[in-house]
């Protein structure tokens, strides 16, 4: 049984590998709209992460590894 999730605005992805790859279709869209002018408005700032969410799906971030990750993930 799935827990209700604790950010239910954010979207919700299957797997990591989902979710890896909504990353990079949105640092794709961001490298095009930085080409043509338009970063600013569109992609303030980009998620740089995916992770699991106690809910089980799989979410993205903005927020960077903590120390204490990095070191565990080592």
């Amino acid at each position: 049984m799935t827990r209700p999730c604790p950010t239910p605005s954010k979207v919700g992805y299957a797997n990591r590998e989902q979710a890896q790859a909504a990353l990079r279709r949105l640092r794709r869209s961001a490298r095009v709209a930085q080409r043509r002018g338009r970063r600013g408005r569109r992609f303030p700032s980009l998620p740089v992460r995916a992770y699991q969410c106690p809910c089980g799906s799989w979410h993205l971030t903005r927020k960077p590894l903590s120390r204490e990750e990095v070191a565990r993930s080592s």
